[in-house]
């Protein structure tokens, strides 16, 4: 949701929209910074999967697995800034970035990674529980 003033500084806010239509919008985007509580790590997922390259914190799982090129320190938005004009002024990193997130993707987020670590965690509690 938008905060107070921050159409001053130029954050772009989309309406509420099912999935299918964010990730249409989100796949129009060349750049991405996902920097707060990161909630599910959805974003950073799918940017991965986009091939959108994301700047965010390293503290979140999902970004760390997927950009950990654009990961930063909670405080350190000199470095976030450092990287953004990186990725908008060196092309050759950012083609690196934007193929290494979608290679990062598939080897930790998968369909067959998300299957097998489902049945793992399925296997440990429904032995656990019921013996």
């Amino acid at each position: 949701r938008m905060k107070k003033r921050e159409n001053e500084i130029g954050i772009n806010h989309l309406p509420w929209m099912n999935w299918t239509d964010w990730m249409y919008e989100l796949s129009k985007c060349k750049y991405a910074v996902q920097i707060g509580t990161g909630a599910a790590g959805s974003f950073n997922l799918s940017c991965a999967y986009l091939g959108i390259p994301c700047i965010g914190l390293k503290a979140l799982e999902t970004q760390n697995l997927c950009f950990p090129d654009l990961s930063i320190d909670e405080v350190d938005l000199k470095k976030g800034k450092e990287l953004i004009l990186k990725l908008k002024n060196d092309s050759s990193f950012y083609k690196e970035q934007s193929k290494k997130c979608q290679i990062n993707y598939k080897k930790h987020f998968d369909e067959q990674i998300f299957l097998r670590t489902f049945k793992q965690i399925f296997n440990k509690y429904y032995t656990l529980k019921y013996p």
